[in-house]
């Protein structure tokens, strides 16, 4: 049986065979792209659907101290550093990036049934407030998923109502 090496060699006195050997070749490269390219749009397609199903963390921390604790009634609790309740939020939505909550007892000086809104964001990030009838979102604070890590963004000094 011939090896590779002696059937390459006598491709220059056939040279219909080297267009058959190059072409060969070509489509053998191709279709391992090809199938590498599907692996890649497939993994691509894995992390793009991680990314849109998210789901929401049970504790999102903030560097400074203070976190806010998902109960299981679908309420949410904010404490500070030292562990005093601060405020209770009830769950009202979710959307691919945020989990919306309220504050019924903090309401909009300008109108008495507009309660006070966080955003929280999924991944963890800059949480913002506003209120839930006229929304205009203003960054908080930074908060992280579960724990923060000393490398994260310093927390935010803002107020709200």
């Amino acid at each position: 049986m011939r090896t590779l090496q002696q059937w390459l060699e006598t491709l220059p006195k056939r040279p219909g065979m080297a267009v058959l050997v190059v072409l060969v070749g070509s489509i053998i490269t191709l279709a391992g792209f090809v199938e590498n390219v599907g692996t890649i749009f497939r993994k691509l397609g894995d992390l793009a659907e991680s990314a849109q199903i998210l789901g929401v963390a049970p504790h999102y921390v903030r560097p400074g101290g203070g976190q806010f604790t998902r109960l299981s009634d679908g309420y949410w609790l904010e404490t500070t550093k030292g562990q005093l309740t601060r405020f209770l939020f009830q769950e009202r939505r979710q959307d691919k990036e945020y989990v919306y909550l309220y504050d019924s007892s903090r309401l909009n000086p300008h109108d008495s049934t507009d309660p006070f809104a966080l955003r929280i964001p999924k991944a963890g990030g800059v949480i913002q407030w506003s209120y839930e009838k006229s929304p205009k979102w203003t960054d908080l604070f930074v908060a992280c998923r579960d724990v923060c890590r000393g490398d994260q963004a310093p927390e935010r000094r803002e107020q709200a109502p």
